[in-house]
């Protein structure tokens, strides 16, 4: 009697379990998605048919990917530095930390020189010099 009540527990108790997890996603199924932010930056223009808008959202894309490969490499040569006793791994996760921060500056240096030369350079949708109207 011990041995079917127990099973008839696990039983139940794993069926809440699952009810739990999939009944939420039950309710989102019959909802609409509707955005609250009709542009959302990065990649807002890539399907149109204007060629200074798509090099310009590249562009952004660029840096914004940039940017991210440099923190996340900077997040793990921080950890393995952290984590290692080895004084050669130590060196070489300095060196990851070093190459990812010049890397970082390089991306954010090119857009800063842009930025102060022209602004309008970095707005190529409505660039005078590519399309003179």
């Amino acid at each position: 009697m011990n041995k079917n009540n127990n099973l008839f527990t696990k039983t139940k108790f794993i069926l809440l379990r699952i009810f739990i997890l999939f009944f939420p996603f039950l309710i989102l199924a019959k909802t609409e998605y509707i955005p609250m932010e009709k542009n959302l930056g990065i990649g807002a223009d890539l399907n149109t048919n204007n060629l200074t808008s798509f090099v310009g959202e590249i562009y952004n894309l660029g840096i914004a990917i940039a940017v991210v490969l440099a923190v996340l490499v900077i997040m793990y040569s921080g950890i393995q530095y952290m984590i290692t006793n080895n004084p050669g791994k130590k060196g070489e996760s300095l060196g990851k930390v070093q190459g990812a921060l010049m890397g970082l500056g390089l991306a954010l240096t090119s857009y800063l020189i842009l930025k102060i030369i022209n602004p309008e350079i970095l707005n190529l949708a409505n660039n005078k010099l590519i399309n003179p109207k």
